[in-house]
């Protein structure tokens, strides 16, 4: 299955604070997961798209979306300060809350994200419940947006020369036992990371 044999729906969201977000939605009928996808600073929904299909393959919904500032979303991050990115949490709870409105139990979504958007998938998941969580090159604050570290079920990829991001997994896995690390060798940051044997540990990881 490639992305062209795909036709997502196209969603307009809006948050609590009047920002408008735009996102693709891939359903099929009588999926019972779904995966939200967020994408890492100055990329869109766009980034994930050699990721989506396999999610399809795998019998998961998943909604891409542009957080604030990015893609087709309104604002535009290059004029960002630290507080318009921690707001950057709403922008999930309203997907989260779209998801929920399409029947999907919270136990049922999982949550990727990459750079930024794995602060932020980690966390929502911090203290909501949600099926699983991947975080792609994660990172101890990113724009603001402090990584509240906290045992959830995660599985944390990043490249070992990635020194920033490094860091930051060594230490969430001496404070979370139960969180599983990946440590990939000149892969770069977040999305970059993905290949073909990456996305078949991700789909692992969700199927467990």
């Amino acid at each position: 299955m490639t992305l062209n044999e795909i036709k997502p729906e196209k969603i307009s969201l809006k948050t609590k604070d009047n920002y408008i977000l735009k996102a693709n939605f891939y359903n099929k009928p009588k999926q019972k997961k779904c995966v939200l996808l967020l994408h890492q600073y100055s990329k869109n929904k766009e980034s994930w798209n050699e990721l989506i299909p396999r999610l399809i393959s795998n019998k998961h919904a998943v909604l891409a979306l542009d957080l604030r500032g990015h893609g087709e979303s309104t604002g535009n991050y290059k004029n960002f300060e630290e507080k318009d990115f921690e707001n950057m949490e709403l922008d999930v709870k309203t997907a989260m809350k779209f998801l929920e409105e399409q029947k999907f139990e919270k136990n049922d979504i999982s949550l990727i994200g990459s750079s930024i958007g794995a602060n932020l998938a980690q966390n929502y998941a911090a203290s909501n419940p949600n099926n699983k969580t991947i975080l792609l090159s994660p990172g101890f604050n990113y724009k603001g947006i402090v990584l509240i570290i906290k045992d959830t079920k995660a599985l944390i990829i990043v490249s070992k020369e990635d020194e920033y991001s490094y860091k930051t997994v060594k230490d969430i896995e001496k404070k979370c036992p139960f969180t599983e690390c990946i440590y990939l060798e000149n892969k770069g940051h977040g999305i970059y990371m993905l290949d073909k044997e990456l996305i078949s540990s991700i789909n692992l990881f969700l199927n467990e």
